[in-house]
């Protein structure tokens, strides 16, 4: 068995054993599981030791609503379920936890990390869960900038955000987004999120 098979079959053990706790789960790209539940999209990613005695998982998560934000903000089309989780133009996930090395076999502490997680998040709350991302680890926020912005925009005025973002802009902050233009320049995620907050005005953000 190659390690790609391996770790499909250990995808495919875990999915089963995750819908036996209740968790409606679905696999993508031979690696991943996802569900989408009280406003999150929450994931089970995988990895197999070269030398398949083991494999690793870590726990993520984030608001489910933001992607679209993200991508009516930067003018790109909207992508797949699929690549809301694992896409490189969606707003990244927060960690959760990393598990491993695990057992081949080893399937119950995940689903156990796995529900903790759900359960910690809870149902979605901007506000709630920006504390319990503050709370879980504070630089986790800190590298998630457009996480960070678009939580912040729920609960801070629109002069604000704007302020904050030209802010960033001056300090070359990209976001850790930049997008070609057709004239070959480049804009950041906080060009764009400047000129949409500009678009929409100080108190529709």
């Amino acid at each position: 068995m190659t390690k790609n098979e391996l770790q499909k079959q250990i995808l495919m053990n875990l999915k089963s054993a995750a819908v036996q706790d209740g968790h409606a789960m679905t696999s993508i790209q031979g690696a991943t599981l996802y569900e989408v539940v009280n406003g999150y999209i929450f994931e089970i990613f995988i990895t197999v030791k070269r030398d398949k005695t083991a494999y690793y998982v870590s726990l993520s998560c984030k608001p489910f609503e933001f992607d679209d934000l993200f991508w009516e903000i930067t003018e790109n089309p909207k992508l797949s379920m699929g690549k809301r989780v694992m896409g490189a133009f969606t707003v990244r996930l927060i960690g959760f936890a990393n598990l491993g090395p695990l057992a081949v076999d080893d399937f119950k502490s995940v689903i156990e990390a796995y529900a903790n997680m759900k359960a910690y998040f809870g149902e979605y709350a901007s506000k709630r869960f920006y504390d319990l991302c503050m709370k879980l680890d504070p630089t986790r926020l800190e590298r998630n900038r457009v996480l960070t912005h678009f939580l912040e925009a729920k609960f801070k005025s629109g002069e604000e955000m704007i302020q904050s973002c030209r802010d960033r802009i001056a300090a070359g902050d990209t976001g850790g987004f930049t997008f070609v233009q057709d004239d070959g320049s480049e804009k950041s995620f906080f060009d764009y999120y400047l000129e949409y907050l500009l678009r929409s005005g100080p108190d529709e953000h």
